[in-house]
């Protein structure tokens, strides 16, 4: 969302930004109400979205009320979005971008819209198996990655260390 917003600060042609949330709808209420009440995170099928505060908030300072739309949905809600762009479209929506699909549908109005997705649905299959009956394949080229050995390096705590490894 931030760095949609900053596109549009920089002159990309970005009408509205509406940003989505789970059952963790802190953003959402403060994009709808102008106020976020801090309370307890809830685990969702959405997880990243399990936040109480966004990463990002503290570098924004417009006023979101005026700058965003937003929506939010529960679970289920999730759910049933998941298997009706499968059904109608034919297409896999990861858990989170199915917040974003709903809240997009909310306010979109007469508008042309993009939904950036955030995630392969494979990432969480359980949810969309049990959304859709259909388990995503892992994407092509890692369809063998929870056969191969994981590997590991251990460096020295220190910038050079890290600055050695990476190059």
């Amino acid at each position: 969302v931030y760095s949609a917003w900053l596109a549009k600060q920089m002159g990309v042609p970005i009408e509205i930004i509406t940003i989505a949330n789970n059952a963790n709808h802190g953003l959402a209420d403060l994009i709808k109400g102008g106020q976020m009440r801090p309370g307890p995170v809830v685990a969702t099928v959405a997880p990243a979205m399990d936040i109480a505060i966004p990463s990002n908030l503290e570098r924004f300072d417009a006023d979101p009320t005026r700058e965003f739309r937003a929506g939010w949905s529960d679970d289920d809600q999730i759910r049933r979005t998941i298997a009706e762009v499968a059904d109608v479209h034919g297409y896999l929506l990861d858990p989170h971008t199915a917040t974003a699909w709903r809240a997009g549908a909310e306010t979109q109005g007469d508008r042309l819209q993009v939904v950036v997705a955030t995630a392969d649905p494979a990432k969480f299959a359980d949810t969309v198996e049990a959304a859709t009956g259909t388990r995503p394949a892992l994407p092509v080229g890692l369809e063998d990655l929870f056969e191969r050995p994981e590997r590991e390096t251990t460096i020295a705590a220190d910038p050079s260390a890290l600055e050695a490894f990476i190059r």
